[in-house]
């Protein structure tokens, strides 16, 4: 019992420092950089931006929860959305008493609260995990080290600071049901904890998967489950759990279940390509030391799995001796084998195997993408190596440890091999495979001192080498800067360009629900449900089918400079610029294509010409730049002529915002007829450090380019303000 204590207040230690710092696993540090916040509170590591689904969506979302005094209809926003979505956010009704993680919204400043929600998702995880890795057998050093070893996997980094808390919320569910507790008291949290699973981020491909995997566990270890006098109130109570969710997401469910994504998804088996499947064995095979994946056309958080290095580990040192004893003899242990290894098998043939939409509804695992199924069938696959290495143990010898080195390099050949070629540096970058053989021969060494037995070395091996090659992927990141109003450039110039009395912003250069979470009703959003109403008024000259096709989806939607909306990809939206703000005209470019920095120097004047598909009175023009990680200084300067004359004006650099336009308020209005040439120059001066002008591919020849009389490919992006405001009502 006095170890128990030790190891509660080690954790409350932990969860003392870790919330009174504020910190975080979110990349959010990107919106702030991006906004001009020089302390950006990154600790530890880098934002990644491949997790946009968290920096963009989840913690934009939750700001405007927080913006919102916590009431369900988003009323900063300019769609009005409903926040009951599949993102479980802090919402002050009675859905909150299933986010317990979110509680602290009630008593603490939000930096501290949303801290302290990440804090009890890594404590959930690791001692949740723990303590089911000691059903299974195993002593509590090696539950508490496998633990750390599937927190360090690659789907679970990869993915952590959108679905952790499906990920630590599910040992939980499963515990309750072991538990020694009464039956009354198992079914009552088994209720409770089902909800919270489902309700703190409900993700179907991920919380089917892992139900199928509590119930393997309940036929393996909870069999007193199985009477009838139990199954039944168990069967209720998870009814119960569903039906709670649904009713709390009734809106959300009834609204989504149409959509074209996600909702008439139908998965078919088969599509995880052998590589991924393959990483199970070999953990790092499919990334690089900096995060990169090496299998082309697969991001760095689809080739993630739940793979460990102590899975080929006791495969390579297993005791094959005793394990006929195992196999031959009835029992608990050989029951629950067979029961995760038939789980195991079904769940990578429909990885593996062209399996019919059909044949997966069976156990609704045709709302399972196969990639989404990794987490799972991993985990079920260390439970069983988990088993087999206590049950059977482990014989450590030379000639095993050989074998073991052998595989190891021979699968970094296999999956990166073309990648290197041999070249020094490359296979330097590529390495991260090789960092279990120097760390499993240093914990042997020092074993002879030690003697720790031989399984629990094995283990130590495994959660050392997965900490560090995947330690560096989430950063530590303070969330003091997430909830408060910032004073910058950036936020300067979006509240110069928010109009009317109901505060609507048109603005197309920052991604997701971003400008939401600061605080703007903006038109560019992300919208879980399909605002179909409003859109059907903006565009009701369109065919149904055409606009169904693409606004019946969740949608990011973004600000594009065309005529008419289209659908960008499967979860995005382009809609006109001008049908929002008829005063702004974006000069048409290819930014689908290669875009590439002009850096302008100060002996260099870029010019050209400009052809406005509109006649008007032009007041405002800006450019697209880029400052490098807002270094650039001195005055950017620009000439303007027309047909009636010409105009000038110039900005200080140390104003500009990286990656954004550039805005010139002309000294005096121009005239500018349709399709008829505005001259524009460029020069820089009084300044050490250039600016670049972004360039794209032309389109329709409406913008030329010179660098100092040389005429160029790429071309810059303009976009003019004309006089007259016509810009539409917000909603």
């Amino acid at each position: 019992m006095k170890k128990k204590y030790l190891y509660l207040l080690a954790i409350l230690c932990c969860g003392v420092i870790y919330v009174s710092q504020c910190w975080s696993p979110s990349s959010y540090g990107l919106v702030l950089r991006q906004i001009g916040v020089e302390d950006t509170g990154i600790v530890f590591g880098e934002p990644r931006p491949i997790r946009s689904d968290e920096w963009g969506v989840v913690t934009p979302f939750t700001q405007a929860t927080v913006n919102n005094d916590f009431e369900r209809y988003n009323k900063t926003s300019f769609y009005g959305e409903d926040l009951r979505i599949n993102y479980g956010l802090p919402i002050f009704d009675w859905g909150l008493l299933f986010k317990p993680s979110m509680w602290g919204y009630l008593i603490l400043a939000p930096e501290y609260a949303y801290s302290l929600h990440w804090f009890v998702m890594l404590a959930a995880f690791i001692v949740g995990y723990a303590l089911l890795f000691e059903k299974l057998g195993l002593g509590r050093a090696q539950a508490l080290l496998l633990s750390v070893c599937l927190y360090f996997t690659g789907f679970t980094q990869f993915w952590w600071n959108e679905k952790g808390p499906i990920f630590a919320i599910f040992p939980w569910v499963v515990l309750v049901l072991l538990s020694r507790f009464s039956v009354a008291a198992r079914l009552g949290l088994f209720y409770w904890l089902g909800t919270t699973w489902l309700l703190t981020n409900f993700y179907p491909p991920l919380i089917i998967s892992l139900a199928f995997v509590g119930v393997l566990l309940v036929l393996a270890l909870g069999r007193d489950w199985l009477t009838p006098l139990r199954l039944l109130p168990l069967m209720l109570a998870s009814a119960a759990a569903s039906i709670t969710a649904v009713l709390y997401l009734k809106d959300y469910l009834l609204r989504s279940a149409s959509t074209i994504y996600p909702g008439m998804r139908s998965m078919v088996g088969g599509s995880v390509p052998w590589q991924e499947w393959w990483t199970q064995f070999f953990p790092f095979a499919t990334f690089d030391w900096r995060y990169e994946s090496v299998i082309t056309g697969q991001n760095i958080c689809e080739v993630g799995v739940a793979g460990s290095a102590i899975i080929l580990m006791v495969i390579c040192f297993l005791n094959y001796q005793k394990l006929r004893d195992v196999v031959f003899e009835r029992g608990t242990v050989r029951f629950s084998l067979i029961v995760l290894g038939v789980g195991y098998l079904l769940m990578t043939a429909w990885m593996l195997l062209p399996l019919p939409a059909w044949l997966g509804r069976l156990l609704l695992w045709n709302s399972v993408q196969p990639e989404r199924m990794e987490y799972a069938a991993g985990f079920v696959l260390l439970m069983f190596v988990a088993i087999l290495g206590k049950v059977v143990g482990v014989r450590v010898t030379t000639g095993r440890f050989a074998v073991y080195l052998v595989l190891v390099v021979s699968g970094w050949l296999l999956i990166k091999g073309d990648s290197f070629r041999f070249d020094a540096g490359t296979m330097l970058r590529l390495s991260n495979d090789l960092v279990v053989i120097p760390v499993l021969a240093t914990v042997l060494f020092f074993n002879r001192r030690w003697r720790i037995d031989q399984y629990t070395i094995l283990i130590i091996a495994a959660a050392i080498s997965s900490t560090i090659v995947l330690f560096g992927f989430n950063p530590i990141q303070s969330s003091k800067n997430f909830f408060v109003r910032h004073d910058t450039n950036f936020i300067k110039e979006l509240d110069s360009e928010v109009q009317g009395t109901l505060g609507s912003l048109v603005f197309s250069d920052m991604p997701g629900a971003t400008l939401n979470g600061l605080g703007y009703a903006s038109v560019s959003h992300v919208t879980p449900i399909p605002m179909l109403e409003f859109w059907r008024k903006k565009y009701s000259d369109m065919k149904e089918e055409d606009f169904l096709a693409i606004f019946n989806r969740y949608a990011h939607i973004r600000l594009i400079p065309e005529k008419a909306p289209r659908l960008l990809q499967a979860d995005a939206i382009g809609v006109p610029m001008a049908d929002f703000r008829r005063d702004w005209v974006e000069i048409s470019v290819s930014t689908t294509g290669d875009a590439a920095p002009l850096w302008l120097q100060q002996s260099q004047k870029m010019s050209g010409e400009i052809f406005p598909d509109r006649s008007g009175v032009v007041q405002v023009i800006s450019v697209f730049i880029g400052n490098g990680n807002n270094s650039s200084d001195g005055v950017l300067s620009l000439k303007v002529c027309g047909a009636a004359g010409c105009t000038d004006a110039s900005r200080k650099l140390a104003e500009s915002i990286d990656n954004a336009f550039l805005r010139f308020n002309l000294t005096s209005p121009i005239p500018v007829e349709k399709d008829q040439p505005v001259r524009y120059e460029f020069y820089w001066e009084h300044g050490q450090k250039p600016v670049a002008f972004w360039t794209y591919p032309k389109v329709s020849g409406q913008v030329t380019i010179q660098v100092n009389g040389v005429p160029g490919s790429l071309v810059p992006r303009f976009r003019l303000r004309y006089n007259s405001d016509e810009s539409l009502s917000a909603k």
